[in-house]
C-alpha cells in the first residue's frame, strides 16, 4: 500500500515522514543517487508514454520570472527535471515494496513544478489524469501563518537560489493551485485524507492515523 503525503511547502511533510520512520514506518529512501537513478529509469521505461508526456509539461511552461539570468534559467530547468527523476525513482521503489510505505512527496507535488502559474481546474484535472496514483493520499493541512512563519525561521525554498520575486511569484500559484488539486480530488472521489497539523495535538493524532 503507496501512501503518499501531500501538502504546501512547509506544510510539515517532512517532519511528519521523519516521524513516521522513526516510529518504524517505512518510508522511501535511497542510499546513493546512482540506485535512486537506476530505479527512475525503471519507471521510464515501464511508464515510458507516461514519462514522456509529464516531461513535455514540464519543459513547455516557461520559466516563471523572466528577470533571471539565462543561466539562472537553465539552473533552474535542470531543477525542475531532476526533481521529476527523483520522484519516478521514489514511486517505482515504493511499487516494489511489501506492506505500507510512505512517500514523502510524490507526484502531486510534481503540479506545483509542472505549474508554476496559476491554472484553471480543468488544466489541473488534466495533469492528475496522467500521475501514477497511491493507494492513499494524505493532505497536510497547516496554517498560513504558520507555514509563513517557517519560510523565515528554515528559509524559502528555491528563494536564495533564484531571488525573491521567483519565491513569491511561485508560492502565490502554488497556494492558488492548491484549492484546484483538492477541488478534482473531490469531484473524482479521490482515495483521500486531510489531517490539520497545526499544533502537537494534531500533529499526535496523524501519527495515530498509521
Amino acid at each position: 500500500m503507496i501512501i503518499e503525503l501531500y501538502g504546501l511547502t512547509r506544510s510539515g511533510k517532512t517532519f511528519v515522514a521523519e516521524r513516521l520512520r522513526k516510529n518504524g514506518a517505512t518510508v522511501i529512501q535511497f542510499d546513493s543517487r546512482i540506485i535512486k537513478y537506476c530505479y527512475a529509469l525503471f519507471f521510464l521505461f515501464s511508464n515510458f508514454k507516461k514519462s514522456i508526456h509529464l516531461f513535455i509539461l514540464l519543459n513547455r511552461n516557461p520559466v516563471l520570472t523572466k528577470s533571471l539570468r539565462f543561466s539562472k534559467k537553465i539552473k533552474l530547468i535542470l531543477t525542475r527535471n531532476i526533481l521529476l527523476l527523483s520522484t519516478m525513482a521514489t514511486y517505482k521503489k515504493a511499487s516494489f515494496a511489501k506492506g505500507k510505505v510512505i512517500i514523502d512527496e510524490g507526484f502531486f507535488q510534481i503540479i506545483h513544478t509542472s505549474y508554476e502559474r496559476e491554472k484553471t481546474t480543468h488544466e489541473i484535472e488534466k495533469i492528475i489524469s496522467l500521475l501514477p496514483k497511491p493507494d492513499m493520499l494524505i493532505i497536510l493541512n497547516t496554517k498560513r501563518d504558520i507555514r509563513l512563519k517557517r519560510f523565515k525561521t528554515s528559509g524559502a525554498p528555491r528563494e536564495k537560489e533564484f531571488g525573491s520575486k521567483y519565491f513569491e511569484t511561485w508560492h502565490a500559484s502554488m497556494e492558488h493551485n492548491d484549492k484546484h488539486i483538492r477541488k478534482v480530488l473531490e469531484n473524482k472521489k479521490f482515495n483521500f485524507k486531510v489531517h490539520n497539523i497545526n499544533n502537537q495535538k494534531n500533529i499526535d493524532s496523524t501519527m495515530s492515523f498509521f
